[in-house]
């Protein structure tokens, strides 16, 4: 490749793999750069590779979009998107997950999942939950069974990553299972249940994946590290051991199966405790020391078995022979041996136990058709030094990697014959030459291993020698220099070098036979259930080889198989750091996970094709520029981009149907000729400005030289004009002075004269008000001889007819008296007559009371009647509501004790209801329902004191304190409010007003449902046009209205939806209340549709997108305004989020903006994470311009994550319009 000055590339870099440098000077094979870092080097030419200047900010979110797919690329496009908190990037459909070391709680909610439930992959941005869709969707769309394969590292994040898949497939599958526990729960908790007694703490991983070879020591699994020997960092031992008990009952194991299984722990820490030392014979042993005598004691109890014969079964061997059984002692060594293998062999069996039974609880069907296999694997390994394990390991990923490369290039060849080009030619990398190197028979590296396995004299040495015999010249296998026992192989990932000192050892996999009829004869039934009658027990020996290589292949086999039958789907992890600290990226152990993980192997079978691929559009916004001459419209896109290739002569393309296909290195020829047409015209750009400069200070001096001549003659005519000045002011100074001395001596005759009159006036008025003062004197002395000589006259009159009073009641008195004793007399007779009324009158009130039933029966069934029906209206007011009350008013039914008309009336409104989609009878109820509440609290004057339920405090829209509120304005909604006084209602009425309360919140609830269900679909093509019709849409269009014009006709769908709203509500009079607040609302569901689709796909969150959703904005804010405030209210205002959202979006110069302008004066309503995610999701598609600096990201970065902990960290908006991310 070749490279000129002033190119933008990548250079090798032994502490950075690569960094970002800039070609100086070319000098045939060595080339020099200048770094970041400003240091100028020399390198060759083959250790650079081509750079993309116009690479994105924030990094893309699918690798293959990438300018140059290769190393570096990759790279630092996931650096970039984790410095971002962006962990998930896509690979084609690969999806790689960068361990973040911190949570993201926003990340994985049920919201979250909610939003990827159904879309198609890549739709949205890269998550886990998407990859997890897809294969759910497509088990049930195609009626083929699907895997997830997760792998990496140790410590890459694999086990959360499959944790959160199941957690995402339990949630759109799960069903109900027994005892209330659902499937999700127990799929769930199977997981904690797992970790503890198959994970623990290592040096590069706090939660990694152990196996039974490790249970010999003590600190290895999550049972013994929870007795506080081996303490985790910030995990508590309680709570860990409740979780697994918790896990245990969630997952259906019993109490009984509980204890038992704490039992059988115990009794494996004892046996772990028993130490040997040499016995009396000759390669024999006992026990060492009373401690370990009860050790024993305590493993035999905990077993339920004889503990001589436990001792027996450690420390010998019984050898069956054709003369007999032949008791063979075990020395300290092998005894101790036996100690560990029968640990490992019980802990083995239980683990397996555990699973058998978790996969019974969750109800696996092992006779179903369809399933989706989640595969939590481990990464390749290649450390200082390898053993077996690695060598295990290695050849799996070997045969996973060969898996993963067929799907790759499937995949590839599926795109080109999507695209209709030719792949034919297309060489397929693979290692089967490594996988029969590993597994060939007869000659192969397991063969060779199980054949020196077989013999008891066989060495490493002699294993190592026979491999380099059978394969002396493999391409794949080579010899260290400095060691005969070691071989190396040159794995996908790269050459690793193994030590076969403990190959043998670890190969070899004797059962010992005692060890499961001591345990199959345990009086634990749950031990000896563990270990069921098997060959071994009749064969001639206590040992019975199998070797741990060929059951590892077997497995595998069967594995691959099960693979091959189902759709794969893959996820890498990656560990960014070996400190596992967030915001840390190294980048030589990424390079490393990237070979390993097999991403860089799928970059390689990309590049063997065609690995540049731009849908026409894109290759013409970036090279459109090479033929200038034919942008006028006149051509198509794909002809346009023909004549670019034809016009620079490259031969290694084609065409497909909507991209562009490029072979390797092609790329870099079209960018240095877009260079060199850029070069030439900054250079026209730079000499028409250095003109300009010239002229326009040329034009300055010519100026500053008239000016300067100006100033001069100014400054000849100022000195004169100044000297003409003084003179003048001198003789205005003479004249103020004379008269200012004239003014002082008249200003003190006047103060002198005043001073003389003020006095004699004085004394005039100080005469004048003494005589005042004795003639008021005189006057009040009169007034209070008067007034005391009338109240004495008024005294004595009072006394006279106070007496006269008393004298006239007592004669009157006397008289009733008398009259009262004859009315006595007449009683007795007058009793008798009152008994036959009263009894007479008791018959009359019985009849008329069943009378007024039988007319009140009949009334209320007509009423009813009319609740059926449909009144309509009169007036423009609701006939309905107008008859219900007129007909309670009149039957004084609002101040009876008790009645059951409320109720019917009640229930009859409900029955209407149960018709929820008809839109008509809705809004015709709500108008009735509103008005007939009116009515109600306007005219009942309540009797009792009743507490009013709080009706939904939170809820939709207040109808309770609403109402009240627009009831105090005089509307006359039925015309029988004229003349009608106030009504005392008594209990059953004020129930009833609350009653029809909850049912007019029933009915606004049910319309706005249902308008919401209705408005939806056309949100949801508002929000998908961009995005269908952005492919045909390039920035080479020069008609803006082409475009527009079909994108406009969604949001006029939109507002021909709310003037049909309108129009229904006007038709059945519904208040303007209603309307304000059912119309405030549905544009609140707008703003909150709009604004999360903006943060959740990455394709609307553009400039241009940002201009179709502003001019939708437009759209609806002049619909508001021609409806007026009456019936749109505040529904503009319901849109600030999406507005200053989108305000944000089409303002230019974002790089300039400060943190405290984006939050006060740009976005004041939105929350820092609201704001981050879109600077970070930002990218410009018409003019290439950046989103906002990294001073702003880093800021906003360190606000949230400070205040992680008290706030709720979720960026998206809820449906009632309360966002769950705080606006900090």
């Amino acid at each position: 490749m070749n490279f000129r000055r002033g190119a933008k590339v990548w250079a090798e870099d032994k502490d950075l793999a690569w960094v970002e440098a800039e070609v100086v000077d070319v000098r045939d094979k060595l080339i020099a750069v200048v770094r970041a870092q400003g240091k100028k080097v020399p390198v060759l030419l083959d250790k650079l590779l081509p750079r993309d200047p116009d690479a994105e900010h924030g990094g893309v979110d699918d690798m293959t979009k990438l300018t140059y797919l290769n190393e570096p690329g990759v790279l630092y496009n996931l650096a970039k998107r984790y410095a971002l908190n962006e962990i998930y990037t896509y690979t084609g459909s690969i999806l790689i997950a960068v361990n973040p070391f911190t949570k993201i709680p926003h990340l994985y909610n049920v919201h979250m999942m909610e939003q990827y439930k159904g879309i198609r992959l890549g739709e949205l941005s890269p998550h886990v939950f998407a990859v997890a869709d897809a294969s759910y969707r497509a088990m049930m769309s195609e009626g083929r069974s699907q895997s997830i394969l997760v792998s990496g590292e140790s410590g890459a994040g694999k086990t959360e990553t499959t944790k959160l898949i199941m957690q995402y497939l339990t949630h759109v599958g799960g069903r109900a299972a027994f005892d209330n526990r659902t499937v999700e729960q127990q799929v769930l908790e199977s997981n904690p249940l797992l970790e503890a007694f198959g994970n623990a703490r290592t040096v590069r991983n706090d939660n990694s994946d152990a196996e039974r070879f490790k249970v010999g020591h003590p600190s290895t699994f999550h049972y013994l590290n929870q007795s506080k020997t081996y303490e985790l960092d910030g995990i508590s031992s309680a709570e860990e051991y409740s979780k697994t008990r918790r896990a245990m009952d969630i997952v259906g194991i019993s109490l009984d199966d509980q204890e038992a299984i704490f039992r059988t722990l115990a009794g494996i820490l004892h046996l772990g405790n028993i130490e040997f030392s040499p016995g009396n014979e000759h390669d024999s042993s006992t026990i060492k020391d009373p401690n370990s005598v009860f050790h024993l004691q305590m493993a035999a109890e905990l077993f339920m078995c004889d503990p001589d014969l436990l001792l027996a079964t450690l420390s010998t061997r019984s050898i069956l022979t054709r003369e007999g059984s032949i008791i063979k002692a075990l020395d300290t060594s092998a005894a101790a041996a036996g100690r560990d293998a029968l640990a490992k062999t019980l802990y083995a069996e239980l683990f397996d136990w555990l699973v058998e039974n978790i996969n019974k609880s969750v109800g696996q069907d092992m006779d179903s058709k369809l399933q989706i296999g989640v595969l939590d694997i481990y990464g390749f390994e290649c450390f200082k030094n390898n053993s077996f394990e690695q060598f295990c390991i290695n050849f799996a990923n070997e045969k996973l990697q060969q898996h993963f490369n067929e799907h790759v290039f499937k995949m590839e060849q599926e795109e080109y014959k999507s695209e209709e080009i030719s792949w034919s030619y297309i060489e397929f990398i693979d290692n089967q030459d490594v996988l029969d190197l590993i597994e060939k028979k007869p000659i192969g590296i397991i063969s060779l291993l199980d054949e020196a396995c077989m013999f008891p004299k066989a060495t490493n040495e002699s294993f190592a020698t026979k491999l380099f015999q059978n394969f002396p010249n493999h391409s794949r296998l080579e010899k260290p220099k400095f060691s005969e026992t070691d071989f190396a192989i040159a794995h996908y990932a790269g050459k690793v070098t193994y030590q076969t000192d403990s190959f043998l050892d670890k190969n070899r996999d004797y059962v010992i036979v005692e060890h499961r009829s001591l345990l199959s004869s345990s009086k634990c039934h749950f031990i000896s259930g563990l270990f069921a009658s098997s060959p071994e027990e009749s064969s001639r020996s206590s040992y019975k080889f199998s070797s741990v290589a060929s059951r590892f292949k077997l497995q595998l086999q069967a594995l691959m198989e099960t693979l091959n039958s189902t759709e794969p789907h893959y996820v890498r992890c990656v560990k960014p750091n070996s400190l596992n600290r967030p915001q840390n990226f190294e980048n030589l152990s990424v390079l490393h996970q990237l070979r390993c993980g097999g991403v860089l192997e799928a970059v390689r079978i990309s590049l063997a094709g065609y690995p540049t691929r731009r849908t026409y559009s894109e290759f013409l916004d970036r090279f459109g520029i090479l033929t200038l001459e034919h942008m006028d419209g006149s051509y198509n896109e794909k002809m346009l981009a023909e004549k670019i290739i034809w016009k620079l002569n490259l031969e290694n393309f084609q065409l497909g149907r909507t991209k562009i296909f490029l072979r390797a290195g092609q790329i870099a020829i079209l960018d240095g000729r877009r260079n060199e047409v850029l070069d030439g015209a900054a250079r026209y750009i730079q000499d028409w400005f250095h003109t300009y400069i010239t002229r326009k200070e040329f034009i300055k001096k010519k100026y500053a030289a008239v000016t300067l001549e100006a100033y001069c003659r100014g400054c000849l005519v100022r000195s004169f004009y100044a000297f003409k000045r003084r003179d003048v002011a001198a003789l205005s100074i003479q004249t103020h002075a004379r008269s200012w001395l004239s003014q002082q001596i008249f200003r003190r005759l006047c103060s002198a004269a005043r001073i003389i009159q003020s006095s004699i006036r004085g004394f005039i008025i100080r005469q004048r008000v003494a005589c005042m003062k004795e003639r008021k004197a005189a006057v009040f002395i009169q007034a209070c001889w008067r007034m005391w000589k009338k109240y004495a006259l008024f005294q004595h009159r009072r006394r006279a007819a106070i007496s006269i009073q008393c004298a006239w009641k007592q004669k009157l008195a006397i008289v009733e008296l008398r009259k009262l004793r004859m009315a006595a007399n007449e009683a007795g007779s007058l009793r008798d007559a009152k008994t036959k009324l009263e009894q007479r009158l008791e018959d009359l009130s019985l009849r008329l009371t069943i009378e007024r039933r039988l007319r009140v029966q009949e009334h209320h069934e007509v009423l009813l009647g009319c609740i059926n029906g449909t009144l309509g209206f009169k007036d423009g007011k609701p006939i309905a509501a107008s008859v219900l009350y007129r007909c309670l008013l009149q039957w004084r039914t609002f101040e009876a004790e008790r009645t059951t008309i409320f109720d019917s009336v009640i229930d009859a409104i409900n029955n209407v209801l149960k018709e929820r989609e008809n839109a008509d009878i809705l809004l015709y109820w709500l108008s009735n329902a509103s008005a007939l509440l009116c009515l109600l609290q306007r005219n009942l004057r309540s009797n009792v004191s009743l507490k009013t339920p709080n009706y939904r405090s939170g809820g939709s829209f207040g109808l309770s304190g609403r109402m009240a509120w627009v009831m105090k304005s005089p509307l006359k909604l039925t015309g029988a409010e004229v003349g009608i006084s106030p009504v005392n209602a008594n209990y059953p009425a004020i129930l009833f007003k609350q009653q029809l309360a909850s049912c007019l919140e029933k009915i606004f609830g049910l319309i706005r449902d249902n308008l919401k269900r209705e408005l939806s679909p056309l949100l949801c093509q508002c929000i998908q046009a961009p995005r269908s019709t952005r492919p045909s849409a390039g920035r080479i269009s020069r008609s803006p209205g082409v475009s527009q014009q079909p994108l406009n006709t969604h949001w006029e769908s939109i507002i021909e939806f709310f003037n049909t709203l309108l129009a229904q509500l006007r038709k059945n009079y519904v208040p303007s209340f209603f309307i304000r607040k059912l119309i405030t609302q549905l544009f609140s569901f707008i703003n909150t549709q709009l604004f999360n689709s903006l943060l959740l796909r990455r394709e609307c969150c553009t400039f241009s997108n940002g201009e179709y959703v502003k001019s939708g904005l437009a759209m609806l804010e002049k619909w508001i305004a021609d409806v007026t405030d009456e019936f749109a209210g505040t529904s503009w205002h319901e849109l600030n989020y999406i507005r200053q959202a989108v305000g944000f979006l089409v303002i230019h110069q974002k790089k300039k903006k400060t943190l405290e302008e984006i939050k006060h004066d740009l976005c004041p309503i939105l929350g820092v994470r609201q704001i981050y995610r879109i600077c970070t999701m930002y990218w410009d598609d018409k003019y290439g311009t950046q989103s906002v600096s990294d001073e702003v990201v880093v800021a906003m970065r360190e606000i949230f994550n400070r205040d992680e902990n008290s706030i709720s960290s979720s960026f998206l908006l809820d449906d009632d319009m309360r966002c769950v991310a705080s606006n900090s």
